[in-house]
């Protein structure tokens, strides 16, 4: 029984932690939406610039090096995550995916650049 009890406030514990990171998120998002909505071709303008620089430093790393199937893969990736949020800016999508985009797309390219800066 202790067991089960142990395992019960572990699991409660954990659904506590998922709620609040979800909580979290959400208010990151909506907040974001907000800035995007307020000044909205500020911040496109912005999100392209941040997702051009971090791109342009994966790329200047990963290409310092001769790239083999990895590099050329990352090199990709990180086009493809600039792209993605260039495409919905131009397409005028709803906020909500414009967001994600640039959330999502920063989000990968910091991870390819932790990638490259390990090796």
């Amino acid at each position: 029984t202790t067991f089960i009890m142990r395992l019960k406030v572990g699991f409660s514990f954990f659904l506590y932690l998922v709620d609040s990171y979800n909580l979290f998120t959400m208010n990151l998002n909506k907040r974001l939406e907000r800035i995007f909505q307020t000044y909205f071709l500020l911040a496109s303008t912005a999100g392209i610039i941040i997702l051009g620089f971090t791109g342009s430093i994966n790329v200047f790393f990963i290409t310092a090096n001769d790239p083999l199937f990895w590099g050329w893969t990352g090199l990709f990736i990180t086009v493809l995550a600039t792209m993605r949020f260039l495409a919905f800016f131009l397409a005028q999508a709803p906020l909500y995916r414009l967001v994600e985009a640039f959330v999502s797309g920063l989000l990968i390219q910091v991870l390819i650049m932790i990638i490259i800066f390990m090796n």
